[in-house]
């Protein structure tokens, strides 16, 4: 845990002036919020939109000269705004409003036990994003109610705009068409062809109520959500059934000595249904065995990876952390993708990472590290902030072989792990970023090699110091 008055690593300091770096104060177990929100704040078109909402906020309560009604949203707004608004480069702040907010709209995060990064960002995102579809709703309903207000104005000036010829001519025609035989009940008739029907109304409504329920896709969906494609073939009448699923986040399955290239292999791997997992096939009516995968039929700008490296063991009746080493690139090409997907051949770039420290799922420390516009990798460890190393990023990858620890809560470099990879789409441009490129495939290939041959790389003996 960094110290209140710690100063920022003269490293960061030299760092371009048009970024700033402030770490976040530790409430005793706030690790964990404290490098999501690092993470976030990093991921430039999500801050972006987070800054706009703010200065939208704060120009409506001048404007309206009212305190608007405080949510996760506008509490995280106002600590993007406190930070971005320094005018120190770097130092620390506390996020004690946000943490507030968080701890009363979530009694899970109020305890002071150790918590899960993974799950209060999955938390986080959708909170963000009920909170924009609420008020795009509220804004809808009162679009609504503003043209029918404006309908039935319109209406009535019409009414009064009608002549008295026009008025009596009406009237007379009414009357006449009362007077013939059955003309009562012709002239009824057209007084009910006139009012809405009971079946108009019901659609009316039925109408009302699908617009309601129709789901509002907000930013958060736009930056964060992809969608995955569950295809299911039946091994007796080849029958191919799909059902689409939208993700903020992949959790992949990981193994000692492998690649992130490796685990994304292995979730779209083809899996048998067979024995007591047998399908239940429509076309042929019964239980068949089937073989189904996953695959990506749209990627998301953002891209989020989990790791699985808590895994509950039957045998031990509990959570064990998996010390496996699993390496990742700086620059990932997506290969599990459906064959109409979207930017399938899109390369995305590694921009931050959600480092779990410890040998334990319910004991450890939670840091955050980012990659600068410029380049740089930088380390926030709570109040701390310290430049890094490209090497030492790799460190997290994992030791060769696993580490068991003479107790639960043994922190050591051994135990440093990443447990949440950010990716950003990159935008190729005709002609300019090959060498970047190239870069990043040569760099995924030593590291797949390394992974293969059992060894580290040299520049991965190298550990994070805090």
């Amino acid at each position: 845990m960094g110290a209140s008055g710690s100063k920022p690593d003269r490293a960061v300091q030299d760092l371009p002036d048009d970024e700033h770096y402030f770490g976040l104060e530790n409430f005793g177990n706030t690790c964990y919020c404290n490098s999501v929100l690092q993470t976030l704040y990093f991921c430039r078109p999500f801050r972006e939109r987070v800054l706009a909402y703010g200065a939208r906020l704060q120009a409506a309560a001048a404007a309206s000269k009212q305190q608007l009604p405080e949510n996760m949203l506008t509490c995280l707004a106002e600590l993007f705004l406190q930070v971005s608004g320094q005018k120190r480069k770097c130092g620390y702040i506390s996020p004690r409003r946000f943490v507030g907010r968080v701890k009363s709209d979530n009694a899970l995060f109020s305890s002071y036990m150790h918590q899960d990064a993974h799950e209060f960002l999955n938390w986080l995102l959708n909170e963000i994003s009920e909170v924009l579809e609420k008020e795009e709703r509220a804004a809808q309903a009162a679009k609504r109610r503003s043209s029918r207000e404006g309908s039935r104005s319109s209406s009535r000036s019409s009414s009064r705009a009608a002549s008295p010829t026009k008025q009596a001519r009406s009237t007379t025609k009414a009357a006449a068409g009362g007077g013939g035989g059955g003309g009562g009940s012709s002239g009824g008739g057209g007084m009910h062809a006139r009012s809405p029907s009971l079946q108009m109304l019901s659609q009316a409504a039925a109408k009302a109520a699908a617009h309601h329920n129709r789901p509002v896709r907000t930013w958060v969906h736009d930056l964060f959500q992809g969608k995955l494609v569950n295809e299911t073939r039946c091994l007796q009448c080849e029958t191919v059934t799909s059902r689409e699923e939208d993700f903020y986040d992949l959790s992949l399955e990981i193994d000692q000595n492998c690649s992130l290239t490796s685990c994304l292999r292995n979730f779209s791997s083809t899996e048998t249904l067979d024995a007591e997992d047998k399908f239940h096939c429509d076309k042929c009516g019964c239980l068949q065995e089937a073989q189904k995968r996953m695959r990506l039929a749209q990627l998301p700008p953002v891209l989020c990876l989990h790791l699985k490296r808590f895994k509950y063991i039957e045998s031990m009746g509990r959570l064990k952390k998996l010390m496996h080493r699993v390496t990742f690139p700086w620059e990932l090409k997506m290969i599990n993708t459906t064959d109409d997907c979207p930017d399938a051949d899109s390369a995305y770039e590694l921009f931050a990472v959600v480092v779990h420290m410890g040998a334990h799922p319910n004991h450890g420390h939670y840091v955050a590290l980012v990659r600068t516009p410029s380049g740089q990798w930088v380390c926030f460890d709570d109040e701390q902030v310290n430049a890094v190393t490209e090497s030492q990023v790799q460190s997290v990858f994992g030791h060769t072989q696993d580490w068991h620890p003479m107790r639960e809560d043994q922190q050591g470099p051994h135990a440093d792990h990443g447990y949440i990879l950010m990716y950003q789409r990159v935008q190729q441009q005709a002609g300019s970023g090959a060498a970047a490129a190239t870069t990043g495939r040569a760099a995924a290939v030593a590291a797949a090699a390394a992974a293969a041959s059992g060894q580290p790389p040299p520049a991965a003996q190298q550990h994070l110091q805090f």
